[in-house]
């Protein structure tokens, strides 16, 4: 005679007494399916009642007894999709870490080329300013060279100029010592005209003392005889001209001595 109980088959012997069979078991509550990357649940406690119901059976009682149960279907369908949901959250990390690696792998280099190209700007700048000062105290200094030439030029031209007006002022011409000549005879109501006068020779006796030997033609009032006169003029410390008529009429050697005949 064959009996099931709980899946297990069990070979009776005719003269063992009958195994009172079991009051039908209730249907299983389905289990709700496992979440990945959850911890599995606690066993459910209905399949171990059920086997503290049943009578405990000894093997060396029945040795036609046959293998073990083969696992629950849906305790390996919980134990796969744990295996699956472990495998996929390690093929996640995985790929997470590949990622990882390979973002810092190409940042690297990007913040490296970001730094170079700093530090090449700041040296293009720091040359630049460098260049710029040094170009400036170069311009500086060529402006000041160039002003103090400028500088020395005009003075010199300056010098030269007063020079050559304090020469001009100094030297005494014929017509202005016609003129002075002129002047001088209407101012004294001299009786006689002066036509005609010419500088004759500079005094070279004193570098400090300007004098001039002018001779001059005087033609009388009365009858208009004409004679020849001789005069000095010298330059006073208020650029004027002194002179005394009616001169001289005969040479004297120290006047010779003391003066360079400029004229004829």
């Amino acid at each position: 005679m064959v009996v099931s109980i709980s899946r297990k088959i069990i070979f009776m012997d005719p003269n063992q007494q009958p195994i009172q069979p079991q009051q039908p078991q209730k249907p299983m509550q389905p289990v709700q399916p496992v979440q990945p990357q959850q911890p599995m649940a606690q066993p459910m406690e209905q399949p171990v009642q059920m086997a503290e119901q049943m009578p405990q059976m000894n093997p060396a009682d029945n040795p036609a007894m046959v293998q073990p149960e083969p696992m629950n279907p849906l305790e390996q369908q919980m134990a796969t999709e744990m295996e699956n949901s472990r495998m996929a959250e390690e093929q996640q990390q995985a790929q997470m870490a590949a990622a990882a690696a390979a973002n810092a792998a190409a940042a690297k280099p990007k913040s490296n080329m970001g730094m170079l190209i700093g530090l090449i700007c700041t040296a293009v700048i720091a040359i630049a300013g460098i260049g710029f000062g040094v170009l400036m105290m170069v311009q500086k200094n060529n402006d000041a060279a160039s002003y103090n030439k400028q500088i020395t030029a005009l003075k010199k031209t300056n010098s030269e100029l007063s020079d050559q007006v304090n020469a001009a002022a100094s030297e005494l011409t014929s017509d202005e010592a016609l003129a002075l000549l002129q002047g001088e005879a209407l101012a004294t109501n001299a009786d006689y005209t002066i036509p005609y006068a010419n500088v004759y020779a500079r005094y070279t006796g004193d570098e400090n003392a300007t004098a001039y030997w002018v001779k001059y033609v005087a033609r009388a009032n009365a009858d208009g005889a004409m004679s020849e006169a001789n005069v000095i003029f010298e330059l006073t410390e208020d650029d004027e001209w002194m002179f005394v008529l009616p001169g001289f009429t005969e040479y004297d050697q120290s006047i010779l001595t003391n003066y360079e005949i400029i004229a004829r």
